[in-house]
């Protein structure tokens, strides 16, 4: 049975999916500038030099003699001046750096016999964290020591990778901004982190304009999102969001906070939707309706470095969906639904320098309660429960300084038929882009985009762009086109979008054969 839902009356789950999609995540994380290099060993001015026949090492324990020997093996059987016997040493030491272990390998005062040299291994343990500076006043210090002291445990081997992860945990608490510094400790083998935490506003937010809404509701919306970072101190975040155009109205609110200190954070959210159709096309429906939401959520981050991510996240929600034509009920049911999944991003140098590769893949279990208008062979009586798997996956390329080449691809796969707040829409703004955004939704389905894109002067970037989507069951559509941003200096974001589109529209009248056109314009001012 196909699974295509076109031409009818937006309903609001549909419009309910299409606003969940444009709130914001409350917090993105933050990364944090790559670590000064280690000194260069001084220059080499003359002077003696040996032949090395073998180097011997004392202090090791973490890699053993032989994994050593192997990192200055080019060092051997060849005239070495101290600036060279140094670089030896530096070697040693950067052997254990690819493990993230912090150490200091260098020459200790000795006599030369035979050929063998001996470089000394200091293993850095960790001596603790010391804080600089006023502290920030909107986290409380316990939970910043904590932080700390749970990645990296003084006393312990100093990693690099442990303390990264608990810096960037901290740079993620809303309100919160730190840097961190490694310092020698009070004895040779200490290391310390020098800590210096700053507050972040307490309020801060996003005001914009745009024309990405349903045209049965009005395409210009007005959009709002404030976010209250850590108003009690905790790392806790609340968030408002508003949007509305001449027939929607939608308000969401929503809270998190952290638990425990490995970056878990847990929320509770809360959301309401009013539509009326106001389109021409839908006159006389006198169609109008709402949704609740109430749900909550949690997030862990699995890996949390400086090149690569990966969250963990859960959610669960209970929607209540009610429907009206005419002066009648048309539908009012609930859902319930459960998910979980992955999504994470990766800054690599495998096609060249300056690659990033994101994905995302959620599973979600749910259940629709009688009432609904009908789902394939389910009669409006009937319980329906169904599951589906929505997957993500994109990869932007450098080509050179101010080119950079994207492909995306998405999808979404379903054993049942859905409601309209759980399909799979192609038409939008970030979908073929030609279409609005109510355009060709189903249970299953899948779309490619692709994009050449220009950082050009003046604060102005530019894109070519292809899309290409398909639903089970019905037809693909395509477009081609163009788009511009510019950002000004105090932070307003401009962006307009051209798209034609390629082949024959499905929809289209019987005799249409020509294209159709759509340009996406929206303005965003942070505040």
């Amino acid at each position: 049975m196909a699974s295509v839902t076109v031409a009818a009356p937006p309903d609001a789950g549909q419009l309910l999916q299409q606003m969940e999609r444009d709130v914001p995540a409350p917090s993105p994380p933050q990364l944090l500038p790559k670590p000064p290099p280690a000194p260069a060993p001084m220059r080499d001015t003359g002077g003696p030099t040996v032949v090395v026949k073998a180097f011997r090492f004392t202090g090791n324990t973490r890699l053993s003699d032989a994994d050593l020997a192997a990192a200055v093996a080019g060092f051997l059987n060849r005239p070495l001046s101290f600036a060279d016997l140094q670089l030896a040493a530096a070697a040693a030491a950067e052997a254990y750096r690819k493990g993230k272990w912090v150490v200091r390998a260098y020459l200790p005062e000795q006599d030369i016999v035979d050929g063998v040299v001996a470089i000394h291994i200091v293993e850095a343990v960790f001596g603790g964290v010391r804080l600089e500076g006023p502290p920030a006043n909107r986290i409380d210090t316990d939970r910043i020591r904590a932080t700390i002291e749970r990645a990296q445990p003084e006393g312990t081997a100093a990693n690099t990778d442990r303390l990264d992860r608990a810096l960037l945990l901290l740079g993620d608490l809303p309100g919160l901004s730190v840097q961190g510094t490694l310092r020698s400790g009070r004895n040779e083998r200490e290391t310390e982190l020098l800590l210096r935490s700053q507050d972040r506003p307490l309020v801060t937010g996003t005001a914009a304009v745009d024309n990405f809404g349903a045209e049965s509701t009005g395409v210009v919306r007005g959009t709002g999102n404030l976010f209250l970072n850590s108003p009690f101190g905790w790392g806790d975040q609340a968030v408002v969001s508003a949007i509305g155009s001449r027939g929607n109205w939608y308000g969401r609110l929503a809270w998190s906070l952290p638990v425990g200190y490995d970056g878990w954070r847990v929320g509770v959210s809360g959301s309401y939707l009013k539509y009326t159709l106001i389109s021409s096309s839908f006159s006389g429906l006198d169609a109008l309706g709402s949704s609740t939401t109430a749900g909550v959520n949690a997030s862990w981050p699995v890996l949390r470095t400086r090149a690569a991510n990966v969250y963990l996240l859960l959610n669960a929600d209970h929607r209540r969906l009610d429907n009206r034509a005419v002066g009648a009920t048309v539908s009012k049911y609930a859902v319930t639904a459960a998910s979980a999944g992955l999504n994470g991003n990766l800054h690599d140098d495998w096609l060249g320098p300056n690659g990033i590769t994101t994905a995302a893949v959620t599973v979600t279990r749910g259940r629709v309660g009688s009432g609904h208008p009908g789902l394939g062979d389910a009669t409006p009586g009937d319980t329906v429960r169904y599951s589906k798997l929505r997957y993500a996956l994109g990869r932007e390329q450098q080509i050179t300084d101010d080119v950079s080449v994207f492909a995306g691809l998405s999808g979404q796969m379903a054993d049942h038929t859905l409601d309209s707040s759980e399909r799979f829409y192609v038409g939008g703004p970030d979908g073929v882009r030609a279409y609005p955004v109510d355009k060709a939704g189903g249970s299953r389905g899948r779309m490619i985009n692709a994009e050449l894109r220009w950082r050009l002067p003046e604060n102005l970037n530019a894109a070519l762009f292809y899309d290409r989507g398909r639903l089970d069951g019905g037809h693909g559509l395509q477009s081609a086109g163009v788009a511009l941003s510019w950002q000004a200096e105090f932070g307003l974001l401009v962006r307009a979008v051209w798209a034609n589109s390629l082949g024959r529209d499905p929809d289209a009248p019987p005799g249409d054969t020509g294209s159709r056109s759509h340009v996406w314009l929206s303005a965003t001012q942070p505040f």
